[in-house]
């Protein structure tokens, strides 16, 4: 992603702090894990949201609702991967190379705000499984376009890191 945006640099803050423990306990780590987007969120999402998402969020409702729960679906996300998160793995990329499917691919490309907001922390659980590293800032991109004019600029990108061919390793 070029031209870092506040989002993108708040999924790496988080990211760091879930990795590294931070300010989150392990009690705190899997109450996100297990955190639903459509449901109340408990003390932990407030925690993330006051430390690192404030300045981000609309003030008012219904606005801030949606947003909310936008990321609630990328931090139950980073609280599977926590240390797998990594900057500049691009997951169009990652998902060819732990062999994602095609047909499973093109249909994350198709979902709206309400399927992202299940699918993500499925995907995030897959990536773990497979002890895949991450960028998932651009997770983050997906649900937060989606539904919005910026999505197709997101989803091509996505779609050229997948179908991209594969790095040649120097050895």
């Amino acid at each position: 992603m070029s031209g870092e945006s506040a989002s993108t640099t708040a999924v790496h803050r988080l990211g760091a702090a879930m990795g590294q423990h931070g300010p989150f306990g392990p009690g705190e780590l899997a109450e996100l894990r297990r955190m639903r987007a459509k449901a109340a969120p408990g003390p932990a999402f407030f925690k993330a949201v006051a430390l690192y998402l404030d300045d981000l969020l609309p003030s008012s409702d219904p606005a801030r609702t949606d947003h909310e729960e936008r990321w609630a679906a990328i931090l139950a996300g980073l609280a599977h991967l926590r240390s797998l998160h990594r900057r500049g793995a691009g997951l169009g990329r990652v998902l060819a190379e732990v062999r994602y499917s095609e047909a499973r691919f093109v249909r994350l490309m198709r979902m709206n705000r309400d399927q992202l907001l299940d699918e993500l922390p499925r995907l995030a659980r897959y990536l773990k499984v497979k002890g895949q590293a991450v960028d998932w800032s651009w997770a983050a991109s997906l649900i937060l376009t989606a539904d919005t004019e910026g999505a197709d600029g997101v989803r091509r990108a996505l779609a050229r890191g997948y179908f991209s061919k594969p790095e040649k390793k120097v050895s």
